[in-house]
């Protein structure tokens, strides 16, 4: 009928409208402000990374050439930049892409090993979620999961110091004190969210008989609590919880 082919003609009318506004949109993308600034005053021997991903967010034509309109150098025309190192990659933290957020955390923690100082750990209000898919509600848990294994590293730390001799000893309450200025700084982010410490703690790295042991365990431990603030830090999902994350990663890093 003639009501359906005009219905058809509208349908196929609507569609080609929407195409156009699609081409259009993508005819002249940009490249990410954020990861721009970190460009611009990065060293060379960071840029490869960062390019990499500015040109991945950007995209490229179906001939695979890179837009012009991706020049990361048009993001940061006329506009303030970062501090060059690890405390530029904290001014712009909260505007990077979240699948940006690896490449970042590798940049940061570059940054802090060159640049042989140790991050202040800053200090931070984890507000509470409002729903479980709030992204407050992810940092929450994160930061609860890390404050736990905070207190597990604690209590790792007295099994050591029970088998290892008095080096071992000295070097694990070292190690320790690091970690608790960590825990403690998670404690204040929770507030009255913050989990309460157990009396007793079990461990996937078998515990030590002697002081050989004691180190390996302690070594160990060491390595696995590292790593999961790392990861905190490349997955976080609200400013304040990448802030920490990413500072406790570094701060630790830097040891």
């Amino acid at each position: 009928s003639s009501r359906s082919l005009m219905k058809r003609l509208l349908t196929i009318l609507m569609a080609a409208v929407m195409a156009a506004f699609t081409l259009a949109a993508c005819a002249n993308p940009s490249p990410n402000e954020a990861l721009s600034k970190l460009l611009a005053v990065a060293p060379e021997s960071e840029k490869s990374a960062l390019t990499a991903e500015i040109v991945r967010l950007c995209g490229h034509h179906k001939n695979s050439e890179i837009p012009k309109s991706c020049d990361p150098a048009a993001a940061t025309a006329n506009i303030d930049l970062p501090d060059a190192g690890s405390s530029g990659v904290l001014q712009v933290l909260a505007d990077v892409p979240q699948e940006s957020l690896p490449v970042v955390v590798n940049l940061y923690l570059s940054y802090v090993a060159s640049e042989q100082t140790t991050p202040d750990l800053p200090n931070v209000t984890l507000d509470p979620a409002r729903s479980e898919g709030d992204a407050r509600a992810a940092a929450i848990t994160a930061a609860k999961a890390a404050l736990e294994a905070e207190y597990a590293f604690d209590y790792a730390v007295g099994i050591v110091e029970a088998f290892g001799d008095e080096q071992g000893a000295n070097a694990a309450d070292e190690v320790d004190d690091r970690h608790e200025a960590v825990a403690e700084k998670l404690r204040e982010a929770l507030g009255d969210q913050a989990p309460a410490r157990l009396p007793a703690y079990t461990f996937n790295q078998p515990l030590p008989t002697d002081s050989a042991t004691a180190q390996n365990f302690l070594t160990e431990l060491t390595k696995e609590l590292d790593a999961l603030h790392v990861h905190d830090a490349e997955a976080a999902t609200t400013p304040a919880w990448r802030l920490l994350s990413l500072s406790i990663a570094g701060y630790l890093r830097a040891k």
